[in-house]
C-alpha cells in the first residue's frame, strides 16, 4: 500500500479554494475519508445531512489528479436526480468538470475528459465502465454510491434479507 503524500491533499485543498474563491476546510472525518481513499481503502461515510459528504469525493478526485498527472475521474451513482442536480451546481461553483451521464451520448463518453460523472439507473453506467475505448473507462479511480440507502428504488423492488 503506497503512503499518501500529505502535499497531495493540501494541494487539492488549495486548488478548491482558489477556483471557488472561498475558504473550504476539510473536517477531520472528511480528511480521514479522503486519505483512506488515496490509500486504496474502501470508505463508508455515514455522516449527517449537510455535513459535506460530496466534498469527500470532490477532494479525492482532485488529489488523485495530482498523483495521476490529471488522469483521474470518478463515477458517482445516485438514484436521486435532485442530488445529482445539486452536485452538478456545486461542481460548477468549484470550477470542476462534471456531467450527468444521462446527458452524454456514447461518443461524448468516449472522448470526454470529465473528472466527475453522475449516473442514475436511468442510463446504464455498466456499458461505460466496460467500454475499453472510453477515456473515462481508463481514468475511473473510484466509484461512489451517494444516498445508498435508496438503492433499492433502482429496481422498483425491495426484498427482505
Amino acid at each position: 500500500m503506497a503512503a499518501v503524500d500529505v502535499d497531495v491533499v493540501e494541494s487539492a485543498s488549495r486548488a478548491v479554494n482558489s477556483s471557488s474563491g472561498r475558504e473550504i476546510v476539510l473536517k477531520p472525518e472528511q480528511e480521514s475519508a479522503v486519505r483512506a481513499l488515496l490509500a486504496d481503502r474502501d470508505v463508508l461515510a455515514v455522516l449527517p445531512t449537510g455535513y459535506g459528504k460530496g466534498l469527500i469525493y470532490q477532494m479525492f478526485v482532485r488529489a488523485k489528479n495530482y498523483e495521476l498527472n490529471g488522469n483521474a475521474a470518478i463515477l458517482v451513482i445516485s438514484p436521486l436526480k435532485s442530488i445529482i442536480e445539486d452536485q452538478l451546481q456545486e461542481m460548477e461553483l468549484l470550477g470542476y468538470p462534471a456531467k450527468d451521464l444521462a446527458n452524454l451520448s456514447n461518443d461524448d463518453i468516449r472522448r470526454c475528459n470529465l473528472k466527475i460523472v453522475f449516473a442514475t439507473a436511468e442510463k446504464p453506467f455498466r456499458a461505460m465502465l466496460m467500454d475499453s475505448k472510453s477515456k473515462l473507462h481508463r481514468n475511473i479511480s473510484a466509484i461512489v454510491v451517494d444516498e445508498s440507502h435508496t438503492v433499492e428504488t433502482w429496481t422498483g423492488k425491495s426484498r427482505k434479507l
